[in-house]
């Protein structure tokens, strides 16, 4: 039982020191008279959370402090956590404005999960809605194993469960395994039989392309080799005509003025190359005609090569 508890700053309280004597103590005021103050006070000895609004406006420090009289249980849970059992339990905690706290239990350090731990066996509080704690999920179960003294066959129980769940969660995983590395092999055998079927040799991706754009523009190109064809030598006055007669206009200098010789050459070099111009747009304008199953066939090629 609690014998004795001290609050310094804590909420609206400054210091306060309160004496409990066996049996029952009831605390009674109005609403705002502080009652709340203790239970947090509590509730801080108990391990609850610790915050710096809780402390006093203006104050350096926060301590609550309670001394009780401790059990077996409780003297077993202090000698686990390394520290002096006796038949009395001295709890203390502090709290800093900057968030910083400290838990001592018999005037030793402890951490506030010891300090939790101890606390619980020594403190229990019950709101107005406690009750509230009997409908939660698992509240039945856990009271109905506790009255049957049922907590070892509910451990092994939950470890069988556990581990039926994790050999569950193994054995999904390896199906789920195989089900991907099925439809990763069909995925692969598609696109296997897909590149059988498209069959693609070397140059298909740049050579389809080109022969595609011939296909679709064949009039454009015919009629652009036919003009070129016709300045370069069908026309009346064409180049040809024109190279001809300046090379042999080079060719009378050069026989008065040997000196002339080489620009007669170059007229004649300039008329052999007019003439292998005039020969590829020949060769270009007669090369190329509308073939409609042809551009089928290339456009329904490179549609293959292209999902490859």
């Amino acid at each position: 039982m609690l014998r004795r508890l001290t609050i310094k700053n804590l909420a609206i309280v400054e210091d306060l020191e309160i004496e409990f004597a066996e049996g029952l103590s009831v605390i009674t005021g109005e609403t705002g008279a502080g009652k709340s103050i203790l239970v947090d006070a509590l509730a801080l000895l108990a391990g609850g959370r610790g915050s710096s609004e809780l402390i006093r406006q203006g104050a350096a420090r926060l301590m609550v402090a309670g001394e009780f009289d401790g059990d077996s249980s409780v003297r077993a849970a202090l000698v686990r956590a390394g520290l002096p059992a006796s038949g009395s339990v001295l709890l203390r905690r502090e709290l800093s404005p900057d968030g910083r706290g400290r838990a001592f239990v018999e005037d030793e350090p402890a951490s506030v999960k010891t300090l939790g731990r101890i606390g619980e066996s020594l403190v229990a509080i019950h709101g107005q809605n406690s009750e509230e704690e009997l409908v939660a999920a698992g509240a039945p179960l856990d009271l109905l194993d506790a009255f049957g003294k049922a907590s070892t066959e509910r451990g092994a129980v939950a470890a069988a469960a556990q581990r039926w769940k994790e050999t569950r969660e193994s054995l999904e995983a390896l199906q789920s395994s195989r089900r991907e590395r099925g439809q990763r092999l069909e995925m692969l055998e598609f696109q296997i039989q897909e590149i059988e079927s498209a069959a693609p040799t070397p140059g298909d991706d740049t050579e389809l392309p080109v022969e595609r754009e011939r296909l679709l523009h064949g009039d454009r190109i015919r009629h652009a080799a036919e003009a070129a064809l016709a300045s370069l030598s069908e026309d009346e006055g064409s180049a040809a005509d024109r190279l001809g007669e300046a090379a042999r206009a080079f060719g009378e200098l050069a026989a008065i003025d040997p000196r002339e010789a080489a620009h007669r050459d170059e007229a004649e070099e300039l008329k052999r190359r007019v003439a292998d111009l005039a020969a590829a747009a020949r060769d270009a304008a007669a090369s190329i005609e509308a073939d409609p199953q042809r551009l089928n066939a290339v456009e329904i090629r490179l549609e293959q090569i292209s999902r490859l």
